[in-house]
């Protein structure tokens, strides 16, 4: 097949896959945490054909070999975890993250281990007790805090998280007693975004061996900002909001601008291709 079909060919498969993650990023524009997937090309393999030595002509410009490619190819997806807006919903068990962090989360028997930033989460009976609550994703999966315990609340309680990540629960029933103090929402850095993997509703994993790197993964210390006065360098520059969402951070304009870029550029390879096609019918004509 000819060389510049080939080319166009693995170029609109390419170009096709990038059309497909903008349009997953417009289709998300209102999921919670929701973060945009960014696509990034690299050429494939190029061959340099020399000419023959009649070509070498004194004056002459022109190179004397031929640069040759296959076309392009996408590298993985990149996650762009640039901060989201804030949304107020005056709803206890919504949490935003202002900063870089993430939220873990898992199964109660702790052998899963998810992050997220969609912070709507809610309180779910425990199937143990009766009298506590877990908070929890839509999905059911707990968040866990700095014990790497889940989060769980008495009944007939008020969840109140101060901007530390600090869990309080009131007594609703005896306002003027003191607060039962729940822990710490554990909050973790990822240094490395690109590694995370999607696992659908806003949920992010690693693999096996990169969940116990500790230059990929950083447990995280809010109660620093209390004390950083002391060694101002040693803030985290992570805070908690109680009664916010973050929204996604797809903005729809660069979306729709680069999506018609990427039309464009799917077109104009449609037609490298259909030209192509058209020389080698003529050559065949040519012949017979």
């Amino acid at each position: 097949m000819n060389k510049s079909m080939i080319n166009a060919m693995v170029s609109m498969q390419n170009l096709q896959q990038k059309l497909n993650i903008q349009s997953h990023n417009i289709a998300n524009i209102n999921t919670t945490g929701y973060k945009k997937l960014e696509a990034s090309f690299q050429d494939l393999l190029t061959t340099r054909v020399n000419q023959v030595n009649d070509f070498s002509l004194e004056g002459r410009k022109s190179s004397l070999g031929v640069q040759e490619g296959v076309g392009i190819r996408m590298s993985n997806p990149y996650l762009r975890t640039e901060q989201g807006t804030m949304a107020n919903t005056n709803i206890s068990t919504d949490l935003a993250i202002h900063g870089d962090g993430f939220f873990e989360v898992g199964t109660l028997d702790g052998e899963d281990r998810l992050f997220t930033r969609n912070g709507s989460f809610q309180l779910v009976p425990s199937s143990d007790n009766l009298d506590e609550l877990y908070l929890a994703t839509s999905g059911g999966q707990v968040v866990k805090n700095n014990e790497n315990e889940p989060i769980s609340i008495p009944v007939n309680h008020e969840l109140t998280i101060d901007d530390m990540g600090n869990v309080f629960a009131y007594n609703k029933s005896n306002p003027g007693e003191a607060p039962l103090e729940l822990g710490q929402l554990k909050i973790v850095r990822i240094l490395s975004p690109q590694y995370l993997q999607p696992m659908g509703n806003s949920l992010y994993t690693l693999s096996e061996d990169k969940l116990t790197d500790p230059s990929l993964v950083q447990e995280m210390d809010l109660n620093a900002n209390s004390d950083f006065t002391a060694n101002p360098d040693d803030k985290v520059n992570i805070q908690i909001l109680q009664g916010f969402l973050e929204q996604s951070n797809v903005n729809l304009s660069e979306e729709m601008t680069e999506m018609m870029v990427t039309q464009r550029a799917f077109q104009l390879t449609s037609k490298a291709y259909s030209n192509a096609e058209t020389m080698m019918k003529l050559a065949a004509n040519l012949r017979s």
